[in-house]
């Protein structure tokens, strides 16, 4: 049972279960092709995400990292590089040099720089 102070009323939006709807649908839009959408949806749902999960937590990094792909996808590189290079930093003080994830937003990184160039 969700134990909330008297008088507080509980915000369901918060709820893990609603926020992994949320993300679903954007993932859905972005498999029907709709990737401004879907990249629309993500970035609304990255503040709740830092409020439940932390600024670092593993969903919120994971989240962030979807929406720096999705910015490489629709033409945005120059947006989507220093989101990546941000999360590039958070990732290696939560995961360490040598996690997987730290090696996938270096590689994400590298390619960004390519588009730039």
């Amino acid at each position: 049972m969700l134990s909330l102070p008297r008088g507080t009323p509980p915000r369901w939006d918060d709820h893990p279960l609603v926020l992994e709807c949320r993300h679903k649908e954007a993932g859905c839009l972005a498999g029907l092709g709709r990737t401004r959408e879907a990249l629309a949806h993500l970035q609304a749902l990255l503040p709740d995400f830092e409020r439940v999960y932390g600024p670092t937590g593993e969903q919120t990094l994971d989240l962030r990292h979807e929406i720096c792909r999705l910015l490489a996808v629709t033409g945005r590189p120059d947006l989507a590089w220093p989101l990546a290079a941000a999360l590039l930093i958070d990732i290696r003080n939560t995961y360490g040099d040598d996690h997987p994830e730290t090696r996938s937003v270096q590689d994400l990184l590298d390619k960004l720089d390519q588009l730039k160039n």
